[in-house]
């Protein structure tokens, strides 16, 4: 196949560079070679191998030209190829070695005209093959007689004195030495007499292969064998006899023996390796290759050998998303049995180991490993989804599964359990399922189903065809890693994408790392993997301490006693360690407290600075105590009390320091002194290892290495040579160090906590301490102890009993237990009399039978210490009734799934009953039986009959027999009352035969008062934690809130919180949330994890802790009940007492004293109250008393009531009121008392219905009813009833009150407080809630989103109907609409986008300054181009101008550009500039006139000074001569010494504003507003000024003036007064009203004439009387008129009406033509209506 076809991404590159041999380069070739082959063969060749293939194919082609003269230098023209040689040689294309070398110079050689390319010496230069550098001839070695010797070396030899010169060994005798090895001799080509033969190399390989040389090969001068001996082989001489290993491809050369000359071998195959990885991909031993994809538990190795091997895989659905994120395995090996079932990489508590089993368990790099040695079987898992199994060669043929039948065939691989050929790899899967499961996987290829992560994946997987895995393609085929790395990661769209990816990738990685191939191909973007992780644990440093009261002493310590002392660093001398590691606290309270921290000694590892008993430091090892971590460990205050300096207080005895004086170094209690902080505090000074090997990363990454290295158990690192390499973390020891597993770093031998025994080393771990080759008989909890590194109890010597009438001897087993490994013995049960003797191994006090038949027998070994773990089964032969003998056939193999359980197991109880013995199993495990005698068992006939459990009719020789399982039971078969602790709890397990016993039992009422194991009354009342139950591996502790509900009579703190801590492990239950927390991550019950197991019933928790301690917490009420077998050692500490069913010690305090009777149970509460949980405190409950002092009618009166009585003969009344006697909560809430009475009375099964809706009512939420009487094993009623198993039907006899879903209704989950009604049990969706089918929901907060329920669980998601979209029109030029996702709306919107390939493209030419730059406006979306200035195009600026200390480096714009050219600028000024005084002148520094802020002073001149003039007002005092002020003149302000004179006032008087006044001096001084004020200087003087007095007089001259007048100041501005002007005229009517008349208005009033005129003065009112033109009356009324007044009623004239004529005159002037009358005519005209005339 051509390569190119599988590497298809490399195709193109590959024709793309081969090009090269085609074009101008290689053209002078042409005529002498064609590169057409070539061609081809180099494109083949860089498909499969990249680059370096590329370069040798064209250096193949150049020498194969070079033959024919035609040199081609073409590595300078290829850059890729391009080579580069040492710093002594030089690159040519045709070089030779022949006779350059430095041993050419001792021993001559013929040498040819061939040469190749290469590096060589340049030339007078000599190769010094041992150190592979050119050298001058006068540096080279000589080589002589098989030895060489350094230049000027003198040897004495043979040949007398030889020195070693220019490479040529001369001797005394002047001959230049050829020195020839012991039994060679040395030949001389040169010599013509010398047999060309004895040149040509005669070897023991030649002469095994009986090959001949050719007669033309050169004879060439040297050493060679003497006629007739071979030489041995090049490679390696070996004697015969000698025996060698050599690893090839397939086989191991295992005792190859050297006979005859050639090897004698003895071949044996190696073994193979299966992997499962991803959610679907194996590849089997043989090779082949398939998917598979399933989630159910398959086979993937089953062995078929009598060896009992398998491993099941199963794939987990992580979080319901489809995505497989990780394997469980489970692997059986005989008897043992490892389940591997969650991400820590440990095996489940539920896993049995066999005693007899060497397994070694340990963590290396990325993997857990689990090795059988003796099996030759390796597991690796990455605990994620990555499986590989190697099986040594012993399993060839004898293996089915998924990884084929390891028959080096690949034909015959998927084969059924059934033993047919299949060719569907999803069939074969299929078929070799585990358990009965229904699988509903999608098998169809993840990159159909997500095709837009198919480039994604492209991109990511292409690292698998790119160089780094180039030099890995040749011998692993990448072709199906790289199909499966697309399908994972395709796969992986739901989060974990890195992961599928990287897992897919590392598994090709794998298997080039078992081929001998090492690629380190993470990096820290691709698949990231960082050791830091662990170094970070071994500290930082290391450091020195150095004191702050004198440098020059440091803080040290003895090694050979750990005594810490004071020294000078001069007088540090070998015994002492000054050097320390900051490391993280080995006791720290919280996970990530950085100021925590021990002080281990740098170069002593494992041993830590601690607080002896006296308040000193001591150097010890690391312990596993508690005591030893909490005093190793110390707070370091930084920069406390000085900056760099730091002070270290202890953390087991806060308050002390470690104090340094000159002579000691101790820990002090502070007290607040300078002195004693001085001598706390120290600084850490980085120092040097002392030894150069030793580093502070002792953890590196390494790609291919192998997991065996040199530990504290495994010394020499050899126990697991086998094993696989893996890629990952590891330690790198130095060679005198070795890591100790426990502490996890590097470590001298004697300094290991774990040394290495004469018992068989253990195997290395990484990550947590290995699990050495277990060999007894030990379940997963000892396993677990040893990988977590917690002690185990010691278990103490086990009784066995029988009550039989048979005679048993049972022995007792003991246990030893080391730091780590627990092994256990444990007890062998023995029948003797007649019994053949058959060994039973008991293991957590029950034992499984495994029996063929009908016929049970029981044993009962009652055990004073509980191993977990379980036995084998036990098999027992009986010789019964005389001489008649029943055997017992074993069953047949039973596999480990049968048997194994999770559950505790009982114990097996026997009894012997009238010489018949019956055998049962408790386990489920199929019985034995007791078979007839075959010639008796076909003659017999009878059925038997069973009437109860310990009641049976068995057949017996043909007749039915009665067995009494009951008979003789020793003790009382009643259950007995314990009084307020309940029923007796039955201790042996058997039914027919129960043994009763107190159980310890505490109980938490709903109201927080406690009863005790052992009957004590307790009462709390803060809101607080306390621990209830402790011991040294498990802490059980509450939570009590304030949580007080409406309408509820109970007290407002409840109980909250459930906290169970087993080692580091912790399980949080929330009563209040019904929420599960398993080491801070969310958990939904069932829980199993860690040894825990919590359920939800719907009604309770029930709880069992890996110490077997059973709790039941009920929902509503809050009662909380914690039980375990009296026979538990040890017993627990806590709240809840100290069981042991005495009253006097069962109040014990943590530190183990006991409570006295005179202190108050207070003081007991509070000692196991957690630290820092206090937040309330309320009113104690308890009061010394009790019914025989105080009156306990009241009680009495309540619990006698008749309702009760059927509780009073297990719970005595009189008993119950003296504990309400001793609680005041009980005295003042008769509703609490009784609440805890009935709760006591339900331990007993008793029902007691007393509560009703208005007396002492019980709240229940909506939806919910309340209940009297609920059975605790009681599962509630919900949507999934069948995945919430029953609980323990021990739990039955107890009942509790409480809500349940009201009619109609159940409940959601059985862990959740939800009743819904059934249709709602349909679908549930991802956020929880309940839906019915066809009911619709929208699933995001904008509500576009919606889903419905179509069917159970089936949701399907619903579309928004958005048919309605609206139309958008776009207004700017190449704008188009497009539909989009809106973010408010469900619907897609239509939105306007640019579409530019409308524009017009119109792009300016810029210049050289300028660019391209794109606008945009807001018509347009098309671009507008313009040019502008580029800076990146102005020429550089060659030199910064230098500017001065006081001016500013400014950056300016060159006119019009862009470009910048810098300037220096002068800034602000900040020296103020000086204000001279009088006399002084202001001048520049003339040193400073350069500078941008000049430096000014001021100088006398004392013509400057000024004429002296007295202040106005004042004149000078005249006497022989003028009065100098002599104050002045002494002032320091006259610094030139300017004259002034004495004044005194004048006789005047002085105003600020008007100047000086002489006496009876007037100012007149008008203002605007018309008021005239005058100022009058006085001949008083005023005592104030001492001047005379104004007096000050103002007149309003405006007041004079009219409203129609203005104010006139005068024209002679000494009068005071002006004039007024009018300015309108004024005129006041006969009504006396006034109006104001403008100029040139005028009018008439009372027959007068008024008019207003202008004047000089202003406007005048000028009046005159009305003249009327003469009237007659008498003649107006002849004339028919009538009289009409006018001229406002003043004047009269006639009005005619026009109905009468009368004569007018009218004057005419004739004209015609030319002519005129002279004289004008009169002609009469009539005027009128009717004129007769």
């Amino acid at each position: 196949m051509d390569p190119c076809d599988i590497h298809l991404q490399a195709a193109s590159y590959a024709a793309e560079a081969c090009g090269i041999l085609t074009k101008e380069l290689f053209a002078p070739c042409y005529p002498y070679l064609s590169p057409v082959p070539y061609f081809e063969q180099c494109r083949r060749d860089t498909c499969k191998c990249g680059q370096v293939c590329f370069c040798s194919a064209l250096a193949h082609y150049a020498h194969h030209c070079r033959r024919f003269g035609v040199v081609i230098d073409f590595r300078g023209g290829v850059p890729d190829c391009a080579l580069s040689c040492e710093d002594t040689k030089e690159y040519s294309t045709c070089v030779s070695t022949c006779g350059r070398t430095c041993q050419a110079l001792s021993v001559p050689e013929t040498c040819s005209s061939d040469c190749v390319e290469g590096c060589a010496c340049p030339s007078g230069m000599y190769l010094n093959s041992k150190t592979d550098r050119c050298v001058q001839r006068n540096e080279c070695p000589c080589y002589f007689q098989g030895i060489d010797y350094p230049p000027g070396e003198n040897v004495m030899t043979s040949l007398g004195k030889c020195h070693c010169r220019d490479g040529v060994m001369n001797c005394d005798n002047n001959i230049i030495a050829h020195g020839c090895p012991a039994g060679q001799i040395y030949i001389n080509c040169s010599n013509p007499q010398v047999d060309p033969e004895l040149s040509r190399e005669r070897t023991c390989e030649n002469q095994l292969l009986n090959l001949t040389f050719s007669a033309h090969i050169p004879c060439i001068s040297g050493c060679v064998c003497p006629p007739g001996l071979p030489g041995a082989f090049n490679w390696r001489h070996l004697p015969f006899g000698r025996l060698v290993k050599r690893l090839t491809s397939h086989l191991q050369w295992a005792g190859s023996v050297c006979q005859h000359g050639s090897f004698q071998c003895s071949f044996h195959p190696c073994p193979s390796m299966c992997t499962a990885y991803g959610d679907r991909h194996y590849r089997t031993f043989d090779g082949l290759t398939f998917d598979f994809v399933g989630t159910c538990k398959v086979y993937l190795v089953k062995g078929t050998s009598s060896t009992t091997f398998s491993v099941i895989i199963e794939n987990i659905n992580c979080f319901n998303t489809g995505v497989i994120c990780r394997k469980n395995i489970f692997i059986n090996v005989g008897k043992s049995f490892l389940i591997f079932d969650d991400e820590t990489g440990n095996p489940s508590l539920s896993s049995y180991i066999d005693d007899r089993k060497k397994i070694q368990l340990w963590k290396a790099g990325f993997f857990t490993v689990v090795h059988f040695p003796d099996e030759h079987v390796t597991i690796l898992w990455d605990q994620r989804t990555t499986v590989h199994v190697q099986m040594g060669h012993r399993w060839q043929g004898k293996l089915t599964g998924l990884c084929g039948n390891f028959d080096l065939k690949t034909v015959n691989e998927l084969r059924t359990p059934d033993n047919f050929e299949l060719t569907n790899s999803q069939e074969f899967g299929n078929s070799w399922t585990a358990v009965e499961c229904v699988d509903s996987s999608d098998i169809r290829n993840p990159c159909s189903l997500n095709p837009l992560r198919e480039p994604f994946a492209k991109k990511e997987c292409g690292i698998l065809l790119s160089e780094a895995f180039e030099a890995c393609h040749p011998v692993i085929d990448v072709t199906w890693f790289y199909s499966n790395c697309l399908t994972d990661t395709c796969g992986c769209n739901q989060g974990g994408d890195c992961e599928c990816f990287c897992t897919s990738v590392s598994a090709y990685a794998h298997q080039c790392c078992q081929h001998g191939v090492a690629v380190d191909w993470r990096s820290p973007r691709v698949c990231p993997y960082d050791c830091d992780y662990f170094n970070k644990a071994l500290g930082k440093g290391p450091y020195k301490l150095v004191s702050y009261l004198d440098e020059e002493f440091v803080m040290a310590v003895r090694l050979v006693d750990g005594v810490v002392f004071p020294v000078r660093e001069e007088d540090i001398v070998l015994g002492h360690a000054a050097s320390f590691m900051l490391t993280s606290g080995l006791y720290k309270p919280k996970a990530h407290d950085s100021n925590l921290i021990s002080f281990e000694a740098a170069d002593r590892p494992n041993y830590f600075l601690q607080l002896a008993s006296n308040n000193t430091l001591v150097l010890s090892k690391w312990e596993k105590r508690e005591m030893f971590h909490n005093r190793s460990t110390f707070i370091i205050h930084k920069n406390t009390w000085l900056s760099g300096y730091s002070s270290f207080e202890s953390f087991a005895k806060p308050g002390y320091f470690i104090h340094i004086s000159s002579s000691s170094v101790d820990l002090l209690k502070y007290h607040h002194s300078e002195e004693y902080r001085l001598s706390t505090l120290f600084k850490l000074v980085d120092v040097k290892f002392r030894f150069l090997s030793r580093s502070a990363c002792e953890w590196h990454y390494d790609a291919c290495t192998s997991p065996c290295f040199k530990t504290c158990r495994d010394p020499l690192g050899k126990t697991c040579q086998a094993v696989p390499k893996v890629e990952g973390c590891v330690p790198a020891c130095p060679l005198n160090m070795l890591l100790d597993e426990i502490t996890q770093r590097c470590v001298y031998f004697e300094d290991c906590i774990e040394p290495a025994d004469d018992s068989p080393p253990l195997p290395p771990s990484i990550h947590t301490p290995a699990v050495s080759e277990i060999t007894s008989s030990t379940s997963l909890a000892v396993i677990s102890e040893a990988v977590s590194s917690f002690p185990v109890p010691e278990v103490k010597d086990m009784e066995t009993t029988l009550a039989s009438k048979l005679p048993f001897t049972a022995t007792t087993g003991k246990t030893e237990f080391s730091a780590l490994t627990s092994i256990t013995t444990l007890p062998t049960i023995t029948l003797s009399s007649n019994i053949s003797s058959q060994s039973t191994e008991m293991t957590s006090g029950r034992s499984t039978t495994a029996m063929s038949g009908t016929t049970k027998s029981n044993f009962h070994v009652p055990s004073k210490y509980n191993v977990v773990g379980y036995g084998p089964f036990i098999s027992c032969s009986l010789s019964l009734f005389n001489d008649k003998q029943y055997w017992e056939e074993p069953a047949p193999s039973v596999s480990s799934f049968a048997y194994l359980s999770t559950k505790p197991l009982y114990g097996l109880t026997t009894t012997f009953s009238d010489g018949l013995a019956t055998a049962e199993t408790m386990s489920g495990v199929t019985a034995s039986a007791l078979m007839l005698p075959k010639e008796t068992a076909t003659l017999q006939t009878c059925t038997p009959i069973t009437e109860n459990e310990c009641v049976k009719h068995i057949c017996l020789n043909g007749q039915l027999i009665q067995v009494n399982k009951s008979q003789n039971c020793p003790y009382n078969a009643t259950q007995h009352s314990c009084g307020v602790l309940g029923f007796a709890a039955q201790v042996n397990g058997d039914k027919c035969c129960p043994k009763w016993e107190c159980a310890c039992r505490c109980t938490i009422f709903s109201d927080l008062s406690i009863v005790t194991y052992d009957g004590n009354h307790l009462a709390l009342f803060k809101e607080a934690s306390y621990i209830v139950s402790q011991t040294r591996d498990e802490t059980i502790s509450i939570h009590v809130l304030d949580c007080k509900m409406s309408n509820s009579n109970s007290t407002s703190l409840c109980l909250a919180m459930l906290n169970l801590t087993y080692v580091s492990n912790q399980i949080i239950i929330n009563r209040l949330s019904r929420k599960i927390t398993v080491n801070s991550r969310f958990a939904w019950p069932t829980v199993r994890k860690y040894g825990f197991k919590v359920e939800d019933s719907g009604f309770k928790y029930a709880v069992e802790t890996p110490t077997k301690i059973r709790i039941q917490w009920f929902h509503n009420t809050g009662v909380m009940i914690i039980e375990f077998n009296s026979t538990r050692e040890p017993r627990p500490l806590g709240l809840c007492g100290f069981c042991d069913r005495s009253l006097e010690n069962d109040l014990m305090l943590p530190n183990g004293t006991v409570l006295s009777k005179s202190d108050p149970p207070l003081t007991f509460i509070d000692s196991w109250q957690v630290p820092g949980t206090l937040k309330y405190v309320g009113r104690d409950r308890h009061q010394e008393t009790n019914c025989s002092i105080m009156d306990c009618s009241e009680c009495l009166r309540l619990v006698l009531n008749q309702t009760f009585s059927s509780c009073h003969p297990y719970v005595p009344p009189e008993l119950f009121c003296n504990m309400w006697a001793q609680d005041t909560e009980y005295i003042q809430n008769p509703c609490i008392s009784l609440a805890a009475y009935v709760a006591m009375c339900n331990k007993f099964n008793i029902c007691i219905e007393w509560r009703s809706s208005d007396y002492c009512p019980f709240p229940c939420s909506e939806n919910f009813s309340y209940q009297a009487c609920i059975a605790a094993c009681e599962v509630a009623d919900s949507c999934h009833n069948n995945e919430v198993a029953s609980l323990d039907s021990d739990s039955c006899s107890l009942l509790t009150e409480g809500c349940v879903c009201a009619a109609g209704t159940i409940l959601h989950r059985a862990h959740t407080a939800v009743c819904i009604p059934e249709e709602k049990c349909a679908c549930t969706d991802s956020s929880g809630a309940p839906h019915a089918v066809g009911e619709i929901w929208k699933t995001s907060l904008s509500g576009c989103c919606m889903q419905k329920c179509v069917d159970s669980e089936t949701i399907v998601p619903v579309e928004h109907n958005c048919s309605d979209i609206h139309n958008l029109d776009c207004q700017r030029f190449a704008e188009v609409a497009l539909l989009v996702p809106d973010d408010h709306t469900c619907c897609p919107q239509k939105i306007c986008i640019c579409n530019q390939s409308l524009c017009e493209p119109l792009i300016p030419e810029c210049n050289d300054l300028e660019k391209l730059v794109t606008y945009y406006n807001e018509e347009s979306c098309c671009p507008n181009y313009v040019c502008e200035c580029d800076p990146a195009k102005c020429e550089p600026v060659e030199q910064m101008p230098s500017c001065q200390d006081d001016q500013t480096l400014v950056a300016s714009r060159v006119e019009s550009t862009c470009c910048i050219s810098y300037i220096c600028a002068c800034g602000a000024c900040s020296d103020r500039i000086p204000k001279c005084q009088e006399g002084e002148v202001l001048i520049v520094d003339g040193n400073t006139t350069e500078r941008c802020c000049p430096t000014y002073q001021c100088i006398c001149e004392i013509h400057r000074c000024p004429e002296f003039k007295c202040m106005l007002g004042m004149s000078l005092v005249e006497g022989q001569k003028l009065q100098i002020d002599e104050q002045f003149q002494n002032s320091t302000e006259n610094t030139c010494n300017c004259v002034k004179y004495i004044c005194v006032r004048d006789k005047v008087c002085l105003s600020n504003e008007r100047g000086v006044l002489r006496p009876g001096q007037t100012i007149v001084e008008h203002s605007a507003d018309g008021i005239c004020h005058v100022s009058y200087c006085t001949n008083v003087i005023d005592p104030s000024t001492k001047y005379y007095r104004i007096n000050r007089s103002s007149i309003d001259c405006a007041v004079k003036c009219k409203a129609n007048q203005v104010y006139q100041p005068p024209k002679d501005l000494t009068t005071c007064c002006g004039s007024c002007k009018n300015l309108s005229c004024l005129h006041t009517f006969s009504n006396g009203t006034v109006s104001n008349f403008k100029p040139g208005t005028v009018w008439i009033s009372n027959c007068i004439r008024y008019e207003c005129t202008n004047t000089a003065i202003g406007p005048v009112l000028v009046s005159s009387s009305v003249g009327c033109p003469p009237f007659n009356e008498t003649e107006c009324v002849k004339v028919g008129g009538y009289v009409v007044p006018f001229l406002e009623g003043c004047c009269k004239t006639c009005k005619e009406d026009g109905k009468f004529c009368k004569k007018v005159t009218v004057r005419m002037t004739i004209r015609k033509n030319d002519c005129r009358s002279n004289t004008p005519r009169f002609p009469k005209l009539s005027l009128g209506i009717d004129c007769n005339e």
